[in-house]
Parts: C-alpha cells; sequence; structure tokens
C-alpha cells in the first residue's frame, strides 16, 4: 500500500512539472527519446538506462527526481504511457508559415474540451485555427480566441456524436513567422480539458515542444528540363554564414552532376573547398569563406551543373540532407532544408516571324516528343497589333494532328485542343498545331505569343511534362532589292521600302558573285520625294559592299521609295546568274530606335 501511495505521489509530481513553464531547451520528463510523447520505447530505454546497459539522461528519465534512474522510474513512465496525451506536434526549425498539429494519443469516448496554447508573439504568432480529425471524424473547432499577445484559447465540440477514440488531432494551428533567425519560442499547452461523453473530463498529459526560426535552404532548379540545366542551393536573410556543408542526392538514371562551383550571397563569393560523389547518386559538398569572413544576405551557397541523362517523362527529386551552416562565430546556423523535383521534358516553342508585313502562319512546335495523344493550349497576343484567324492541323514526322476545337476565350486569347484519335499517338519532331494571323497594327507595333495552362498528354493519358516558350512578332517595312531579271553591259538596283514612317538613317550588306556582276558605284535613293543621301559604301570583300545612309540631323523621311540606288556591270556571260542578297541590314527612326524591317533578297540573269 505504501509503494502504490510513493508512485502515486511521484505520478502527481511528475505531472505538475510538465505544467510547468518550460526551459529554453524544452524537455519533457519521461520522454526518454526526446520524440515529445511517452511510449512503451521509453520505459525500455529507462529499463536500460536503470541497469547501466545504456548511458543516465537524468534530465528526462529520473522522473521522481530523486537523482538516480531505477525501475521506479520506468514503472512511472509506464503508467503515463498508457494514459491519454495530448502534445504540439511542430518542427524543431521553421521558417516561413506553417501549420502545427495538437496531437492526441489514446483517447476514449472524446466529446469535447479546450486547452490554451502559449507562445512567444516576438517569434510566432497564430493565423488561424482549425479543425483537426481521430479515426476519420472531424474534430470541429467551436471557436478560438486571443486572451493575450501570446495566448489563444480554443474550444472544441463533436456534436452529435457518441464520442471517438483513437490517435489524431484535435486541432491545427496555423502560425506566421515573427522573429528572425536563431530566435526560440516555447509552444505551451496549458488549462487543458478532455470531455467524454458522459460529461466526464478525461485525465491527460499535456505537452508542449520548443521551435526555432531557421534560416531556409532550398534547391532551386527547373521543374520541368530539356537538357543541361544548372540548379543553385539558395539561402533568405542569412547573417554572417562562414562555412557549411551538405549531400545532394539524385537519380542518376535520370540525371548527374558534372560540376560543383561557389555560390554567392548578396555580392559576396561563397567559395566551394571540396565536393565529392559519395556514391553513384550522391554528391557532398563543403564550403567556407577565407579566414573569419561571413556573408549576409539572399542567394545561394553553392551552383551546381547536371547533366541530362534519361530520356521523357523520367522525373527525379533533387533531395538535400545532412546540412549544416556555421557562422563567423563557429555557431551552428539554425536551417530548414527543402528538395525540389525535376522532370525530363519537351520543348513547346511558338514559331512566328520575328518581323511580319501582312498576314502570317505562326506553328507551335515540338521536339523529340514521345507518343503524344492530346492536349491543349492558350495563346494570348495584343489584338491592336495582330489577330487569329484561323486554326488548323499540326504535324509531327508525317501524323496529322488534329484540331478539335479552338475559340476565343476573350478578344486577345484563344484555347486551342487538339487529339489524335482513339489511343493512337505520335513520336518524333513537328508542330501540335497551325496558327494563322492577320496585321492589324502599324509599323513598329510589337507584341508578344504568349503561351500558357499548356498540356500534353500521352497515350497512357499521362502528362507529358514540357516548357513552354513564347515569342515576339513586331510590324515592319519590307526592304527589297528591285533589279532587272535579265541584264546586260550595265544596269542599276536600288533597294526600296515601302510604306516606311520616319526613317532617319540605316545600312545594309549586298553580296553578289563577282564572276557575274560587280558593284561600280552607290548613290542616294528617294522616299516620296525625300533624298536618302548615301554617306559611305565600300567594298568588305570583293563579293560584299556595305553601305550607310543618313538623312541630315533629325530630319526623317515618310512613305515609299528607295534607301540606295546602286548601279552594276555585267562581268559574266550570257546565261549566268547572281543573287542580289541582302543581309546585316538596319533602319532607324527619327527618335533612334530600330524599325523592324524584312529584308528580301533579288536575283539577275545576263
Amino acid at each position: 500500500m505504501r509503494t502504490e501511495y510513493i508512485l502515486y505521489c511521484a505520478l502527481m509530481i511528475a505531472l505538475a512539472a510538465f505544467s510547468a513553464p518550460a526551459s529554453a531547451d524544452y524537455i519533457i520528463s519521461g520522454d526518454a527519446d526526446d520524440d515529445c510523447g511517452i511510449t512503451t520505447a521509453d520505459v525500455a530505454l529507462a529499463l536500460q538506462m536503470a541497469t547501466g546497459s545504456i548511458a543516465p539522461d537524468q534530465e528526462r528519465v529520473d522522473v521522481n527526481a530523486d537523482g538516480t534512474i531505477s525501475s521506479i522510474d520506468a514503472l512511472m513512465i509506464l503508467m503515463m504511457s498508457q494514459m491519454t496525451q495530448v502534445s504540439v506536434n511542430a518542427p524543431e526549425i521553421v521558417s516561413g508559415a506553417n501549420d502545427f498539429m495538437i496531437e492526441i494519443y489514446d483517447v476514449t469516448n472524446l466529446d469535447s474540451g479546450q486547452f490554451d496554447l502559449t507562445f512567444d508573439p516576438n517569434v510566432v504568432n497564430v493565423t488561424n485555427v482549425s479543425s483537426g480529425e481521430i479515426g476519420g471524424t472531424t474534430i470541429p473547432i467551436d471557436s478560438w480566441n486571443f486572451t493575450d499577445a501570446g495566448t489563444i484559447r480554443v474550444l472544441f465540440n463533436i456534436p452529435e456524436v457518441t464520442g471517438v477514440a483513437g490517435d489524431g488531432q484535435i486541432a491545427t494551428i496555423s502560425f506566421e513567422i515573427t522573429g528572425t533567425a536563431g530566435d526560440t519560442s516555447v509552444l505551451e499547452l496549458s488549462h487543458g480539458s478532455l470531455v467524454d461523453c458522459g460529461s466526464n473530463e478525461t485525465p491527460a498529459l499535456w505537452f508542449g515542444c520548443e521551435v526555432v526560426i531557421g534560416v531556409p535552404v532550398a534547391v532551386n532548379a527547373p521543374e520541368v528540363i530539356i537538357e543541361a540545366f544548372t540548379a543553385t542551393v539558395d539561402v533568405e536573410d542569412i547573417s554572417n554564414i562562414n562555412s557549411g556543408q551538405f549531400d545532394l542526392s539524385f537519380d542518376p538514371s535520370v540525371v548527374n552532376v558534372t560540376n560543383v562551383s561557389s555560390g554567392d550571397i548578396s555580392g559576396t563569393a561563397i567559395p566551394i573547398v571540396d565536393w565529392q560523389f559519395m556514391d553513384a547518386d550522391t554528391v557532398r559538398v563543403l564550403f567556407k569563406l577565407s579566414g573569419v569572413n561571413g556573408a549576409s544576405g539572399s542567394g545561394s551557397v553553392a551552383t551546381i551543373d547536371f547533366e541530362r541523362v534519361g530520356s521523357q517523362s523520367d522525373a527525379c527529386a533533387l533531395n538535400i540532407t545532412d546540412g549544416l551552416l556555421v557562422d563567423t562565430a563557429a555557431d551552428e546556423i539554425p536551417a530548414t532544408w527543402a528538395d525540389t523535383n525535376v522532370a525530363i521534358g519537351v520543348p513547346v516553342a511558338v514559331n512566328a516571324p520575328e518581323v511580319i508585313i501582312e498576314a502570317f502562319t505562326a506553328t507551335v512546335d515540338v521536339e523529340d516528343i514521345s507518343n503524344i495523344n492530346s492536349g491543349q493550349f492558350d495563346l494570348s497576343f495584343d489584338p491592336s497589333v495582330v489577330n487569329v484567324t484561323n486554326v488548323s492541323s499540326g504535324d509531327i514526322s508525317g501524323t496529322a494532328i488534329p484540331i478539335v476545337d479552338w475559340q476565343f476565350m476573350d478578344a486577345d486569347t484563344v484555347r486551342v485542343l487538339f487529339k489524335l484519335s482513339g489511343v493512337n499517338g505520335a513520336s518524333g519532331s513537328g508542330s501540335v498545331a497551325t496558327i494563322d494571323f492577320e496585321r492589324v497594327g502599324s509599323q513598329s507595333d510589337a507584341c508578344a505569343l504568349n503561351i500558357t495552362d499548356g498540356l500534353l498528354v500521352d497515350t497512357a493519358a499521362d502528362e507529358i511534362p514540357a516548357t513552354w516558350a513564347d515569342t515576339n512578332v513586331a510590324i515592319g517595312v519590307p526592304v527589297t532589292v528591285s533589279a532587272p531579271e535579265t541584264v546586260y553591259n550595265t544596269f542599276t538596283a536600288t533597294i526600296n521600302v515601302e510604306d516606311v514612317l520616319n526613317i532617319n538613317s540605316g545600312q545594309f550588306d549586298l553580296t553578289f558573285d563577282p564572276g557575274v556582276v560587280n558593284v561600280t558605284n552607290v548613290s542616294s535613293g528617294d522616299v516620296s520625294g525625300t533624298t536618302v543621301p548615301i554617306v559611305d559604301w565600300r567594298f568588305m570583300d570583293a563579293d560584299t559592299i556595305r553601305v550607310l545612309f543618313k538623312l541630315s540631323g533629325a530630319n526623317g523621311a515618310s512613305g515609299t521609295g528607295s534607301v540606295a540606288t546602286i548601279e552594276f556591270a555585267v562581268s559574266g556571260s550570257q546565261g549566268d546568274t547572281s543573287v542580289l542578297d541582302l543581309f546585316e541590314g538596319a533602319l532607324s527612326d527619327t527618335g533612334a530606335d530600330e524599325i523592324p524591317a524584312v529584308w528580301i533578297d533579288g536575283g539577275v540573269t545576263v
């Protein structure tokens, strides 16, 4: 009888300790394995400590506080493990917004309850409390409110239920970060009460925990890759970092590391002192600044180059483990380490002329795709510049890609759906759609052709990863070599422009076959009565001349005409032909802006 009384008193002392304010290092008496709960695993550890099999942990396992660890402590822990337990389940290190759970273990006939949760509002703050769940039954939150800046009170009740039992959560607590890296806060449960369906209170142990604000470290890589790519290991708002390390694992049948180079934090280089393969799927990276120098701010601690190894739709995680950050005082910087995933995809690109004159056609191209069966995309544009007039089928390596529907979603966006019949698929390169446009705007108007909401699906109804590339078009002026088709002795060609606005200067190269024709002189052009003076022309080599023209000052010319007149002598024989090829062309207006242009060659026959 005396022994039972001693055990009872000791257990009550232990329970009182649980409700006492937590220390900076949050310790639960009886929690031998430090998992924020008391289970039979803790009993086993306590017995091993009592017999000297493993090193003792006085703070956690000396439950009756008599200075020794004995079977009495193990028995007390066993009694605790058989009680209902409520605990805060939160990560040790947090960064950014988080949801924490109020976990419950081994409850019987739960009907309602309440608790207070206390925290340091200078470190974290509660933003919401939502329902929990036990054994498939939702635990609704009746109410929650702040009782002071650092405490909330939560009440929950299960209506029209004869009690729930088992393990789960009684509430979900949403937090935001209010402090800075290294700040800590205890999340303490108090005034806890559990009531069963008979209106009786259920005895329970209530456990809090401690969280520390860490620096977020994340692998930053493209979600979808095509070929080789680069990933960075990024940090945010770090102070005085001096050194560190991490392991990065990957699937070597999908991607492989080819190099690791320095990172950069707010302009300070983070040198890599060593990197090596630990095995075929893991590299270990060590970095350190010289001496006790440190870096503060945001950026990356390493840059990692990868090659592509796998095939379309292969995917792998880039997992970061065994991470450690150290500051200039040689103290560890708390951090959260976030992985990412990459998938091998196909490139999808809008293919259109850079400069347009009138109506034009664009295609939505794909490369090296396997077993595509269907898909869709939205294409947006500026309707004051261009407008879609039709969408027709694409073609991939000889297989037509039928358009099943296209429509305007609004004035500047069309949605296109395509599908092959049944489960047929197409493989190779080509296009999934052909889009006809009309010109609406004027010279130098430009717009993007943006592709969004893209989806490709294969014959197994799985999504094909893809990168979606936009393009741009600009309305330009045609620049054309105008020369007689048939020439003899000597002849003149002009470099013509149509409907140009405010042209002030420009240049072009003209190439020809000097065995057929040769340039003898270049003289001024004329645009709608305004002379376009030649400021220089010269031979770049035997078959190419470069011509520069400019109006005086900031004067400009508008209309139709020519920017240069070129005189030729025939050097070949009857039947000889030569292309007169324009390239390296540039036109500028009176605002010193480039005028988009299409450069059209000519040709002559002796």
